[in-house]
C-alpha cells in the first residue's frame, strides 16, 4: 500500500506542475509499481466474484 501511496502522490505532482523532471529510472520504477498494483487488484476482483458467486468462472486447461 505504501507504494501506491508513493506512485499516487508522484502522479498528483506532476499534474499539479510541482514536478518538472523525473529520470528514467524513476519513471520505470513508478511503473512497474503500478503494474503490479493493478495484477493485484485483478486478482483481488477475481477471488471476490468467485467467492460471492456473482458471476460464474471457467478454468481452462491449455
Amino acid at each position: 500500500l505504501d507504494w501506491f501511496i508513493e506512485v499516487r502522490k508522484k502522479a498528483k505532482e506532476v499534474t499539479h506542475g510541482n514536478l518538472k523532471r523525473i529520470s528514467g529510472k524513476d519513471i520505470e520504477e513508478l511503473q512497474n509499481k503500478a503494474e503490479s498494483f493493478v495484477l493485484k487488484l485483478n486478482e483481488l476482483t477475481k477471488s471476490i466474484i468467485k467467492n460471492e458467486k456473482i458471476i460464474k468462472t471457467e478454468i481452462k486447461q491449455l
